[in-house]
């Protein structure tokens, strides 16, 4: 119900494709932005987008997870074998938001039902870089090159004058591990409280694997 409340106010809907079995001839509440269709009987390996490649990725991208988290373990004092369901079940969700688009969208071409034509809106194209208009020179000016560089000197000789006054504490080195330890700590706690936006988790899988890399 909660589901379908927010499909509502984002005005998408949804389609759920499931296999006719006992488990799923149950009465269904009345959703308005969803809807459920029963796949004929002994159709399921044909039809279901699920098991037309949809399962096989999100296995593979879950071994790999597990293979990266096994790795990480060897530089902590953690056990190197044992993996409790929560972290299971994290590295599922991760897998999830790690499954391109585009493997979705062949899996229900795959299954017939959806055209084999794309939209323009169901492929992400990009034609430069984000960073392709950032100023990253400019040419200036002698008088602006000479005022730049009698602000520097300025600046170092005040500089070197505060050094024998005070001196920053150094900031200990944080190792990947650690920072990784850290992430999985915070999807631990965000996981706790209610009403978190799957996006925020969406954004906490991307810093994982930018720290795994």
């Amino acid at each position: 119900m909660q589901v379908d409340a927010r499909m509502k106010q984002v005005e998408c809907w949804i389609l759920l494709l499931i296999d006719k079995c006992s488990a799923h001839s149950m009465l269904l509440p009345c959703l308005e932005s969803s809807q459920v269709w029963f796949l004929p009987s002994n159709c399921t390996a044909v039809l279901r987008p699920l098991n037309l490649g949809i399962i096989h990725t999100m296995k593979v991208l879950h071994r790999g997870h597990l293979l990266q988290l096994i790795l990480l373990k060897f530089n902590s004092s953690e056990d190197k074998e044992k993996v409790d369901i929560k972290q299971a079940d994290d590295m599922i969700a991760t897998a999830w938001w790690s499954a391109k688009r585009s493997t979705v969208v062949k899996c229900w071409q795959k299954a017939g039902i959806v055209p084999v034509e794309l939209t323009d809106s169901d492929t992400e194209t990009v034609t430069g870089e984000p960073d392709d208009d950032l100023i990253i020179s400019q040419e200036l000016l002698d008088t602006e090159v000479i005022q730049d560089m009698g602000a520097s000197q300025s600046t170092d000789e005040a500089g070197s004058e505060d050094k024998g006054e005070a001196s920053l504490p150094q900031q200990p080195k944080i190792t990947i591990t650690e920072a990784i330890s850290s992430a999985q700590k915070l999807r631990w706690f965000l996981s706790t409280c209610a009403g978190v936006p799957d996006a925020i988790f969406g954004q906490l899988n991307g810093i994982e694997e930018y720290l795994m890399r």
